[in-house]
């Protein structure tokens, strides 16, 4: 459960996973590269997120979101749900 757990389950959604906080490790990190297919802000930037989330242009909201099945993929394979892709985990 816990914050980890839900942003396993927004990226699997389809769903470009919005990270909140300063120093704050992600799962699988530094391993997978959430920056490929997340966005962060930091606790500092939370009065100004509107126009952090304003300032994404649709390239950047495109590259992260074709990036969201391979990591939601991964993601995925390593929780409890197990082989539910049918991935071979290579």
């Amino acid at each position: 459960g816990g914050h980890g757990h839900r942003q396993i389950l927004v990226a699997f959604a389809g769903c470009v996973p919005l990270l909140i906080g300063d120093y704050v490790h992600q799962p699988f990190e530094p391993e997978l590269p959430w920056f490929w297919f997340s966005l962060s802000v930091s606790q500092a930037e939370i009065p100004v997120l509107h126009k952090r989330l304003e300032a994404v242009d649709d390239e950047q909201l495109a590259r992260l979101q074709s990036n969201l099945p391979c990591a939601a993929q991964h993601l995925m394979w390593t929780t409890m749900s197990g082989k539910f892709m049918e991935e071979s985990g290579a």
